[in-house]
């Protein structure tokens, strides 16, 4: 099981590819924030699939994984991409809004 930090870390990464090509937050994935800031892991979207597990969010599933502490990295790994994008977002604004003064 990876660490916070390690979470951080691939997600941060995963993250800055997707802003170089141009891939913003979508709504969709905002909503994924929004819904975890309000509840936290009681929200975690993880669902059990026959003996395997994943999670589900926006009416996609994720692959299959064999454990359920699995699949929670891997929807926490999501979720620190889209806070990363969300920041990367917010930075852009600013300094926009900052060039415009």
């Amino acid at each position: 099981m990876r660490t916070f930090e390690q979470i951080d870390e691939v997600g941060n990464s995963c993250a800055d590819a997707r802003w170089d090509r141009g891939q913003r937050l979508t709504e969709d994935e905002r909503r994924a924030l929004t819904h975890d800031s309000r509840w936290g892991s009681d929200g975690n979207p993880i669902i059990k699939l026959g003996r395997k597990w994943a999670y589900e969010w926006g009416g996609r599933t994720s692959p299959l994984y064999t454990t359920k502490r699995e699949a929670v990295e891997a929807w926490e790994i999501q979720l620190a991409i889209y806070r990363r994008l969300a920041g990367l977002a917010a930075q852009e604004r600013a300094i926009a809004e900052s060039e415009a003064r």
